[in-house]
């Protein structure tokens, strides 16, 4: 199913598809999303489902009592943004705790720590010209204590 997801995403969701693809392939996937950030209760069910309409295309754990609803581990397209979610997901399709984020257009990756879909707490972005930031981030800005790393290596 997982392959059928990429397929979609690579075809039809954005004109940066392709490229979504291409940099999720590539990536080593981002299996460690630690502990689950929130309580679910007996929400999910353990299997997983595409879920695809106007804004998004998804591929997850869904509700058990309503399955066109987003909660827990799954990887989420915004199609007008071109940008995929990997990691826990609540309340629908917010992103919270940690998980990884690709940029189709842009072609940058962030891998760490989220809420409410920013860049929230310890992570690491990645630009398409080889430069890259490590440490705090504060809803989607560098924030506190952190490396930044030239593409020259400097």
């Amino acid at each position: 199913m997982l392959n059928e997801f990429l397929t979609r995403v690579k075809s039809r969701v954005c004109p940066g598809g392709a490229n979504l693809v291409n940099i999720f392939k590539q990536e080593p996937s981002f299996k460690d999303f630690g502990q689950q950030p929130f309580s679910i209760g007996e929400n999910t069910v353990d299997e997983y489902k595409i879920i695809e309409n106007d804004n998004y295309i998804y591929y997850g754990e869904v509700r058990k009592d309503d399955p066109s609803k987003i909660l827990g581990k799954g990887i989420i397209v915004l199609k007008s943004r071109c940008e995929l979610f990997e990691g826990w997901h609540k309340n629908d399709h917010n992103v919270t705790g940690m998980g990884r984020w690709i940029n189709g257009l842009s072609s940058k990756i962030y891998i760490g720590e989220f809420s409410e879909n920013k860049s929230h707490g310890y992570g690491e972005l990645r630009m398409s010209n080889g430069s890259r930031y490590k440490g705090a981030f504060m809803y989607d800005k560098y924030k506190g204590l952190g490396t930044y790393y030239f593409a020259d290596g400097r």
